[in-house]
C-alpha cells in the first residue's frame, strides 16, 4: 500500500506535534443527553441497549453482533461545549480502544477478525490505478490508513431496534469532522473517520494511540479518555488525499481547540 508517502517522515512530525501540546482547560460543558448515554452504561453492565439484549446471533448460530460487557464503553460524559464567541464543540469522555481499519495489515489477507480494509470515511485517488477499494473511476476507493490517521470512531450501524445515527443527531458530528483527544496529558489532533456499533463508543486510529503514548507504543485507555470533536467542519472529500490529510488534520484540530479553550 505505498503510494508514495514517506510514513515515517509525516508520523516523526505528527508526533514532534502531539509531544509539544498541553492540555488546556476545557471551557464548562451542559449534557447533551443523559438518557442516551445512560444506555451505553446499561449496556456495558446487562449487555441491553435500547430495549435490546445481546449478543445477537444469526440463523446459523454465529454471533453477528457481540455484547458489551466483555467490552465496555465507560461513556462518562457527553456534552456541548459550545459558547459565544468560540467554535461549537462536543466533548466524548469515555473508553479509547483500538481500532486498525485502512491499515496495510486490516487490507491483507492476514487481518485480525475485527479489522476491515474499509474505512467508513473514504478518499479518492488521483486515478484508479492507486485504488486499494474497487473502483472504476477512482472515488471513495482509499480508506484511511489507521498507522498513518490519528481518526476517531463514532457510534452508527445498529441492529433491529437500535436507532441508526443517534449519536449524530445529537451531536451534529459527521465523518470528517475534525477534533482532538486528550489522554496522558497530551492533545493529539484527529479527524472522524470510521463508524462502529451504534451501541458502543470509545476507539481510536493505531496512529492516534501511539501519538498519546509516551514512547510511541500502541496504547489503549480503559476510560477517562476525552474526545473533543467539532461538528460542520468537515472538508469535501474530493479535497482530500492521503498525502495531504495528516498534516491537514493536525492544522485544523490544533486550530480548533487553540480557539475553544482561549482565554
Amino acid at each position: 500500500m505505498d503510494r508514495g508517502v514517506n510514513y515515517f517522515v509525516l508520523l516523526g512530525a505528527l508526533a514532534s506535534f502531539s509531544a509539544r501540546a498541553n492540555p488546556s482547560e476545557l471551557p464548562p460543558g451542559s449534557a447533551i443527553d443523559e438518557n442516551y448515554r445512560n444506555q451505553f452504561a446499561q449496556c456495558d453492565a446487562r449487555d441491553v441497549f435500547q430495549g435490546v439484549q445481546f449478543p445477537i446471533r444469526g440463523k446459523s448460530g454465529k454471533v453477528i453482533w457481540y455484547g458489551c460487557k466483555s467490552d465496555p464503553s465507560r461513556f462518562t460524559r457527553f456534552e456541548s461545549l459550545s459558547s459565544p464567541g468560540r467554535p461549537e464543540a462536543v466533548l466524548v469522555e469515555a473508553k479509547l480502544a483500538w481500532d486498525d481499519d485502512g491499515s496495510p495489515s486490516a487490507c491483507s489477507s492476514a487481518h485480525g477478525v475485527t479489522s476491515q480494509c474499509p474505512t467508513s470515511l473514504k478518499l479518492d485517488a488521483p486515478d484508479p490505478s492507486h485504488c486499494v477499494l474497487p473502483s472504476k473511476t477512482g472515488k471513495e476507493c482509499v480508506p484511511l490508513n489507521a498507522d498513518l490517521v490519528p481518526y476517531v470512531v463514532i457510534p452508527s450501524a445498529a441492529p433491529k431496534g437500535i436507532e441508526m445515527g443517534a449519536f449524530q443527531r445529537l451531536s451534529n458530528v459527521k465523518l470528517g469532522d475534525y477534533g482532538v483527544v486528550i489522554a496522558n496529558g497530551k492533545v493529539v489532533p484527529v479527524i472522524v473517520g470510521d463508524e462502529g456499533p451504534a451501541y458502543k463508543i470509545g476507539e481510536g486510529s493505531s496512529a492516534l494511540l501511539r501519538k498519546l503514548s509516551n514512547d510511541g507504543k500502541l496504547r489503549t485507555y480503559a476510560s477517562g479518555a476525552k474526545v473533543v470533536l467539532f461538528p460542520h467542519t468537515a472538508d469535501d472529500r474530493g479535497a482530500l488525499s492521503l498525502d495531504t490529510l495528516p498534516e491537514a488534520v493536525q492544522a485544523k484540530g490544533s486550530d480548533l481547540y487553540s480557539k475553544l479553550t482561549k482565554q
